[in-house]
């Protein structure tokens, strides 16, 4: 059911959705079944399922919306910094964080796991983020206290 309302959401498209409303169902399955059952009922008001539902593809949109422009700053950070000097350990850990999608690394990026990624030592990854920073592709978050933690600069 929650892929055939994607589609007929999409069949004026000719091509898949990109909105994930079985995302959106899938965080929230009880209230899902749960108003489906109730508007099955006979004779029942199906009144609050559409505004479930509406509200439900209204949130796909919104999240979509925001993966499309996580895309195009990504685009736009690579193509800012195509002619950067970047190690291959630095490419690594952006690309880790660009795996990670728009929220990063919870809490940012530090030393540590700068080290697990890269498997670098602690003075190496010191130099490297430090060097992330001086070029623009990393930028020090306020909190952290002792241990520096990092967000990666997107292009607006």
């Amino acid at each position: 059911m929650k892929r055939n309302a994607e589609m007929a959401l999409a069949q004026d498209l000719n091509r898949s959705p990109l909105l994930s409303l079985s995302t959106i169902i899938e965080k929230d399955k009880n209230a899902y079944y749960n108003g489906l059952n109730k508007a099955s009922q006979l004779n029942s008001d199906i009144t609050d399922w559409v505004k479930w539902f509406v509200d439900s593809v209204l949130l796909a949109q919104k999240e979509a919306a925001q993966k499309v422009d996580f895309v195009l700053k990504k685009a736009k950070f690579w193509e800012k910094h195509q002619h950067t000097e970047l190690n291959e350990r630095q490419k690594k850990v952006l690309n880790k964080l660009f795996t990670a999608g728009s929220d990063g690394f919870e809490g940012g990026l530090s030393a540590k796991k700068y080290i697990s990624i890269t498997s670098s030592s602690k003075a190496t990854a010191t130099r490297d983020l430090g060097d992330l920073v001086e070029k623009g592709c990393l930028y020090r978050l306020k909190s952290g206290g002792r241990n520096a933690r990092y967000g990666v600069v997107l292009p607006d």
